[in-house]
């Protein structure tokens, strides 16, 4: 899921003893920062500039991550400029946002929002308002990507949880309007907006997650963005309990976790960041998270999220995925679902396979049926 230098990253980053700046050491000396590099790392520069720095550490390198971490900064003053504005015109017209990620850490004051990537922001509003919110965005010249037909409907709303927009400088709007739910029947989404915290950044008046709904978003992000992205997650989790060492309500967070089926995805952070950098000793209350139950169908969900399963042998966890997620309906909305998914996502790529699979998986079974057990002989 990481690979060394990213191990390393989160060591220079976030540790602050020997065994922190041994990390530092060894992975200067194997990165090249004119390179190509991973998201994460752009996002962890500035964390290892200021972790260093606090230790009084002189180096040469340092000085040009300092320019990384201006650079971000520098962006994120001038996109909010432009951001300031939608939001503004959101909030005249009566609709209230949640911040949501980098973001919510911006609007807080956070000292680390120059961390975040300052060319996609994600905001929260109602399913009620997800209309109004998408009319006023148009209006202000942001663009959807993708388009909207010029005739929006309630069952298109419906059949969304999110949509981006951009405008003539390249920033991105990512506006939800569901996050731990995929209807608007669900009560999962209104306890979110009952426990956010209001929040004023200049001109702008908006609301962030309570601490332990940042977690929960942290893992659910990206499932509406269908890139999982375990680095990206850890970095954000420890950012999240760094700056709330005494403040996350875990009973709730474990109570969602275990209703959305996020516990398992969890504890794999939680343990990574426990060997990495011994995070238990920040929130004493992780050991006990830890050693909770979870499904067996849960870890296989969650391992079947870094999955492509791209061939025929992994029809069958593409089927369980499905399944999992539309128990409610009849059988025959369950099959013609599943072709639309495999349709949607693979176009005749693979779509060819699906019959393939229906044969091997119904002679496998008719060939069970029939064995003669050796004790009816």
């Amino acid at each position: 899921m990481t690979d060394l230098l990213q191990d390393l990253m989160l060591q220079a980053a976030f540790l602050q003893n020997e065994k922190g700046l041994q990390a530092w050491q060894t992975w200067k000396d194997k990165v090249d920062l004119d390179g190509p590099l991973h998201p994460g790392t752009f996002r962890l520069l500035p964390l290892i500039y200021r972790n260093l720095r606090r230790q009084e550490i002189d180096d040469p390198l340092l000085m040009k991550i300092k320019g990384v971490s201006h650079k971000n900064w520098t962006r994120n003053q001038l996109a909010l400029q432009a951001l300031a504005q939608a939001l503004q015109g959101l909030e005249n017209d009566g609709i209230k946002f949640i911040a949501l990620g980098g973001l919510a850490f911006i609007l807080q004051g956070h000292p680390d929002y120059s961390a975040y990537p300052p060319d996609q922001y994600s905001i929260l509003v109602k399913p009620e308002k997800a209309y109004s919110a998408i009319q006023q965005l148009s209006k202000m010249g942001w663009i959807p990507s993708p388009n909207l037909p010029q005739t929006l409907d309630a069952s298109l709303i419906a059949a969304k949880r999110v949509q981006t927009f951009y405008c003539d400088s390249g920033i991105k709007i990512r506006l939800c309007w569901h996050l731990l739910s995929n209807t608007d029947q669900s009560p999962a989404d209104e306890s979110l907006w009952i426990e956010a915290i209001s929040v004023h950044h200049n001109d702008i008046n908006a609301f962030v997650l309570d601490p332990a709904d940042q977690l929960l978003y942290i893992l659910q992000k990206d499932r509406i963005a269908n890139i999982p992205s375990f680095f990206l997650q850890s970095i954000d989790t420890m950012l999240v309990l760094e700056a709330n060492p005494d403040w996350v309500n875990w009973e709730r967070f474990i109570g969602l976790a275990q209703q959305h089926r996020l516990l398992y995805q969890y504890q794999c952070i939680v343990g990574y960041l426990q060997d990495l950098l011994e995070v238990v000793e920040l929130h004493p209350s992780l050991t006990d998270i830890q050693k909770l139950p979870v499904a067996r169908s849960e870890r296989f969900l969650y391992h079947f999220s870094f999955h492509q399963f791209s061939s025929l042998d992994n029809f069958p966890y593409a089927w369980f995925y499905y399944v999992q997620h539309s128990h409610r309906k009849p059988w025959w909305e369950r099959v013609l679902g599943f072709l639309n998914l495999l349709w949607l996502n693979w176009r005749w790529r693979y779509f060819w396979l699906f019959p393939a699979f229906v044969l091997v998986f119904g002679m496998g079974k008719i060939r069970r049926s029939v064995r003669i057990s050796p004790n009816s002989l």
